[in-house]
């Protein structure tokens, strides 16, 4: 899911012929939606109640419809709470690795990996702080084994 419309081009680029891929123009959210939306043209973009236009927000769930998923990555700009509530069905049901990004808000270091344990205590969770030049990252990483 990529809701930056200009973001979006580049991945339908990059993943045409790759049949196994689908992709959306969506923001990851908790349920069918739309939301305001501040494009910034790339990396900066995100969720803001000051949008300059509206985008549908999916829920994974909702996407799947049931079928499995094996990773879940997500880097969603601070809506990672929501994007995770999202999934609460596939998570608990598939136990599919996830990758979450932690950076966005200071409370998302307690608080998503909390919610994690909460949607499926059996994962087993690490966090690891990454050098990300021009910054850093600080992502949760949920697994079975």
């Amino acid at each position: 899911m990529e809701p930056d419309k200009k973001n979006f081009r580049k991945l339908r680029k990059y993943v045409n012929g790759k049949e196994h891929i689908k992709i959306y123009n969506a923001a990851a959210w908790c349920i069918d939606t739309m939301l305001p939306f501040s494009s910034k043209a790339g990396r900066q973009s995100s969720l803001s109640n000051m949008g300059d236009n509206f985008i549908q927000g999916r829920s994974v769930d909702n996407i799947l419809e049931g079928s499995e998923a094996t990773l879940i990555k997500m880097d969603v700009e601070g809506a990672e709470r929501e994007a995770l509530w999202g999934a609460c069905q596939t998570i608990s049901r598939y136990n599919p690795r996830l990758m979450v990004a932690l950076y966005h808000r200071n409370e998302d270091m307690f608080e998503l990996p909390l919610l994690v344990h909460k949607l499926n205590p059996k994962y087993k969770l690490y966090i690891r702080h990454q050098l990300y030049i021009p910054a850093w990252e600080t992502n949760l990483y949920a697994t079975l084994k």
